[in-house]
């Protein structure tokens, strides 16, 4: 952790970049904001729109959205548990939806979640090295594409991609030239587009970035909150104590609700640290050739931040960053016990030391809860937006719901294994996630009727 914070923190104007990536070049055209070099208008638009969009104060109109769609998921699942991981999607899409286009997605089977979801297949597919490895062998570049089915497999991808990101954008569009305006993302665009030359390729592809990064992430998340539940009773038993002790039976929690929840709270930051869905973050790049601890990391080079093995310190070894080179790598080892236990599900670690670390160690050493959102200049900038949608849904699943592995029994922790139990992704989720779900009580059941009904006749 000492490294990330000397290379990619405390010199984040020299580390701030990212490394080419031609696949995703070839499928967005250059135009993803995410993965964007540090030098490029891109970039520097994207953050000028983007993060002032997304910052604390800036969000907190935008809690009513996902109050609405957090209510939603619990009216689907009372209905249909066994759809659980479709309604999640389907939340977690919708909120992203709502905030960027003004637009809701209100079933999991609409078209826009079928659509979505097929494309974000496709897009892991065509970037994954199994696809083409173009980066490590720069001649599969040229390779005429009837001898290249990868770039059949780009090209399809990269249509699907400007149909969905057209479509939402054109729809939020017209809504916003009809007088109907919601305060979304694509007002922001259109309000600034002219004074900061943005070309209608760069507006529509802005908001799809925030679609692709908000979507596939939160759902992953949730599915580890639901998983991590299900396998550890007596926390879920405790987060549900006080829940029951600070906000009782006859109301649904609310947002202002989470901060008198320490528990629930430390539930959230838990989940991230033991099953982050970025496990290896989005890698860095210097803007110039660099000298750090005696080795000279050449501009452009690719740095990958081992997030999985930073919050999963063992106390042996510590892979915390790898520096990738055209022909070789160097990996510099990071030696400390960060967390105690690292590979149980422990959320009492938050309510003993703020960062979960081991209490005592060295500033150095410590790990900031925010890890999971990358480093430096490239902190992702909807990370206040996702810890409040993560405090609120975890409240209201909690307050609602008992959740239990699918035979009725618990299951080994062992379960929740790495490489079996969790999918390849552009976000790290479970594996065709599936467990009982039980309505609290009757009570409950009722309560979220009427909060639904109540919602509706409001639409």
């Amino acid at each position: 952790m000492q490294i990330v914070k000397e290379l990619l923190d405390n010199r984040a104007s020299e580390t701030s970049s990212r490394p080419s990536i031609h696949a995703l070049d070839a499928i967005c055209g250059g135009n993803f904001f995410a993965l964007a070099s540090s030098h490029t208008d891109l970039w520097k638009t994207g953050k000028k729109l983007i993060g002032p969009f997304m910052t604390p104060n800036a969000i907190k109109p935008r809690i009513p959205v996902v109050e609405r769609e957090s209510l939603q998921l619990l009216q689907d699942l009372v209905r249909s548990p066994e759809n659980l991981c479709a309604h999640i999607f389907r939340f977690s899409l919708s909120s992203v939806t709502t905030i960027v286009y003004g637009e809701r997605v209100t079933t999991h089977d609409s078209v826009y979640s079928t659509e979505f979801s097929g494309y974000l297949e496709h897009f892991l597919k065509a970037i994954s090295p199994e696809s083409a490895p173009v980066d490590l062998i720069p001649l599969l570049r040229y390779i005429p594409a009837r001898f290249a089915p990868w770039k059949g497999v780009w090209k399809e991808t990269g249509l699907r991609q400007r149909r969905i990101y057209s479509s939402f954008f054109e729809d939020a569009e017209r809504e916003i030239k009809s007088g109907r305006r919601s305060g979304n993302f694509i007002e922001t665009i259109l309000n600034r587009q002219e004074e900061l030359g943005l070309s209608r390729d760069l507006a529509v592809y802005l908001g799809g970035s925030m679609l692709d990064a908000g979507t596939e992430s939160t759902s992953a998340i949730v599915q580890s909150l639901i998983l991590c539940l299900a396998q550890y009773p007596d926390v879920m038993k405790k987060a549900q104590d006080e829940i029951d002790s600070y906000v009782g039976d006859g109301r649904l929690p609310v947002p202002g609700d989470i901060d008198g929840l320490p528990y629930v709270q430390a539930v959230v930051k838990e989940v991230h640290r033991f099953r982050t869905a970025a496990p290896t973050g989005l890698p860095h790049a210097p803007t110039h050739d660099l000298e750090y601890r005696g080795c000279i990391i050449p501009k452009g080079a690719t740095i990958m931040v081992n997030v999985w093995a930073i919050l999963h310190d063992p106390g042996q070894y510590c892979g915390s960053l790898s520096i990738f080179f055209t022909r070789n790598s160097i990996k510099i080892l990071d030696h400390s016990e960060l967390f105690e236990c690292p590979d149980t599900f422990w959320p009492e670690r938050y309510l003993l030391n703020p960062n979960g670390t081991r209490p005592g160690l060295e500033k150095d050493y410590t790990v900031r809860t925010s890890l999971h959102f990358g480093s430096g200049k490239r902190l992702c900038p909807g990370m206040h937006f996702s810890n409040t949608l993560m405090g609120i849904v975890a409240m209201r699943l909690l307050w609602a719901f008992n959740f239990s592995p699918e035979n009725g029994s618990a299951k080994p922790h062992n379960t929740l294994d790495i490489i079996d139990g969790y999918t390849e992704g552009i976000a790290f989720a479970p594996k065709d996630l599936k467990c009982k779900i039980v309505p609290r009580s009757q009570e409950k059941i009722d309560i979220i009727t009427e909060y639904y009904d109540n919602q509706n006749r409001k639409i």
